[in-house]
C-alpha cells in the first residue's frame, strides 16, 4: 500500500482511528489478539479476522467429514 507523503486531515484522522480501533482489539483481547489477528510486513501492520482461522483440519474419514456425492 503506498502512502502519500503529504497527508490530508481525512487521511490523518482515518489514521488515528484505525489505531484507536486496534488499541481496543489489544486492550480487550491482549496478547491473544497479537498472535491471531496481526499480519505484519515489513512497516505495515494489518487486522485480520477471518473465520478461516478459527477452522480446524479434519481427516478426510475423521468424525466430521461427508461422503463424496
Amino acid at each position: 500500500m503506498l502512502v502519500p507523503h503529504q497527508l490530508s486531515e481525512a487521511n490523518k484522522t482515518q489514521r488515528v482511528k484505525c489505531c484507536q480501533d486496534l488499541l481496543k482489539l489489544f486492550q480487550d483481547h491482549g496478547e491473544d489478539f497479537l498472535g491471531s489477528h496481526l499480519l505484519v510486513q515489513d512497516e505495515s501492520w494489518f487486522y485480520w479476522d477471518s473465520a478461516e482461522w478459527r477452522q480446524v483440519w479434519v481427516e478426510p474419514t475423521g468424525p466430521g467429514s461427508r461422503p463424496p456425492v
